[in-house]
């Protein structure tokens, strides 16, 4: 009888959910003007990078990222790398934050990802996926940056480990 009254528990806390879900999504319909993304502040760039299994391929896409625009008197700089499938809105929240703070914030997109153009064919391991980050970061001139932080999300996130580890001994195995 215990099983059944917490299988009967659980079927109904999934009813409220569910119930909640729905209430939720209606009222951020009705509420679209609190929606809003970073898409108006997409800039695109060329980057060419190592791609294959042994790195042994080269690969030019045109990416799209966000940089909110913050140059002089900054407090430093943020990448943030989002995981997969992921987009530069997966940070959109945080923009705010750091324009308050006068930090930079520079959000990335994916080879292959719908804001990027080409990449389709990559093996999308992360030694690839690191290669595609360092040679944008180069790029931009991050990598010469005093205050530099690297967030990564979900998968994201051995990645910024990663390229951090390498730029904090000044060396790069991905730069074209």
């Amino acid at each position: 009888m215990i099983l059944g009254g917490v299988l009967e528990l659980r079927l109904h806390f999934k009813s409220i959910l569910y119930q909640t879900r729905l209430v939720a999504t209606a009222r951020n319909i009705k509420n679209k003007d609190n929606y809003f993304d970073l898409n108006s502040l997409i800039k695109r760039i060329r980057v060419t990078y190592k791609t294959g299994n042994e790195l042994q391929n080269s690969t030019t896409i045109i990416s799209n990222y966000v940089d909110t625009g913050i140059t002089s008197n900054t407090k430093g700089t943020v990448v943030t790398i989002s995981g997969s499938p992921g987009s530069h809105n997966d940070f959109k929240y945080m923009k705010s934050f750091f324009e308050k703070k006068n930090i930079r914030m520079i959000c990335t997109n994916w080879p292959g990802s719908e804001y990027v153009t080409g990449g389709l064919n990559d093996t999308l391991t992360n030694i690839e996926r690191n290669s595609y980050l360092e040679n944008f970061m180069k790029i931009l001139n991050l990598h010469e940056e005093n205050k530099l932080v690297l967030i990564g999300h979900s998968r994201g996130a051995e990645n910024a480990l990663k390229i951090a580890s390498n730029l904090s001994v000044g060396k790069s195995h991905y730069f074209q």
